[in-house]
């Protein structure tokens, strides 16, 4: 097994693609396939499957990639231990974010204008991504963590509040007590992981709600809520990202309202990648103990 197959699976996994790889490898696309095919044949494994249209990394394929883009990890802080602490960190890192959210970017900026040689590419989306088959190298998980193949760093606390528009109060009444939003008009958030957000916690009350809307973007639940279709039961950190919060309103003391922990999640295969590990411990430091109420 060569040393640069390896490198270049790698480099597809993060990819995703051969032809973005073979661009990155300066090499033709043929060339690519050949070596992963050969490297697939010196283990007696298949990593990738491939069809006309798409790639996936096979089981086999995903745990052979955690393994050893450790050890390639360690083999890079080599190199540069070996030519001077003086180097400057570079390469690329793939950042998952939620989408319709900004709040990060001012960060990425700033760790940028620190390490010029750094760029990133943001993938924006509502669902948990599986971090090796689409090639991410961080991502932005909120709730209980139970992946136990992923480090998982917390940086701060978001609350949860039940808002309305005072449009839909002035129409529809404001709920008095948590029980009275079963007679509203509630509209239900889909979560990431399929499930339907339709308990609010209230006011130390757990809450079973319905409405005529069922929204998987929080950019459209907000929309809905401040244009006085319905109420929501929104992420502080959602509203005050929004020039709508304006327009809706709180409608229970949010103490005792349900929170999340914000978390970044990454690979254990890379711990040891000197700038994986750079850019995480300035975001904690950055982000640490964030609360969004």
């Amino acid at each position: 097994m060569k040393l640069e197959d390896l490198q270049l699976f790698h480099l597809v996994v993060e990819t995703q693609s051969f032809t973005l790889a073979a661009d990155q490898a300066m090499i033709p696309v043929a060339n690519v396939s050949r070596r992963i095919k050969a490297l697939e044949k010196d283990l007696g494994a298949i990593l990738i499957q491939r069809t006309t249209r798409q790639l996936r990394i096979t089981t086999a394929g995903k745990a052979f990639y955690q393994k050893t883009r450790l050890l390639s990890n360690e083999l890079d802080n080599a190199v540069q231990d070996l030519q001077g602490s003086q180097t400057q960190i570079q390469g690329l890192i793939r950042i998952q974010v939620l989408p319709d959210n900004n709040l990060l970017i001012p960060l990425l900026v700033e760790y940028q204008n620190q390490n010029p040689k750094v760029k990133f590419e943001i993938i924006s989306s509502s669902r948990d991504l599986d971090l090796i088959e689409h090639g991410i190298d961080i991502a932005v998980r909120i709730g209980k963590q139970t992946d136990s193949t992923l480090i998982c760093r917390r940086i701060g606390t978001i609350y949860r509040n039940v808002v309305a528009s005072p449009t839909y109060l002035e129409k529809y009444g404001r709920p008095k007590s948590p029980q009275d939003l079963v007679n509203h008009n509630c509209l239900v958030f889909r979560m990431p992981n399929g499930n339907l957000d339709n308990q609010w916690q209230v006011n130390g009350q757990m809450v079973n709600v319905k409405g005529n809307f069922i929204l998987s973007q929080t950019s459209q639940l907000i929309e809905l809520v401040a244009s006085g279709y319905g109420i929501g039961y929104i992420p502080m950190l959602e509203i005050l990202n929004t020039t709508d919060h304006k327009r809706m309103v709180p409608l229970f003391s949010q103490q005792d309202n349900r929170q999340e922990d914000i978390w970044f999640v990454y690979l254990k295969s890379q711990l040891q990648s000197r700038l994986l590990t750079n850019f995480v411990d300035f975001l904690i430091e950055k982000t640490r103990d964030t609360v969004l109420k």
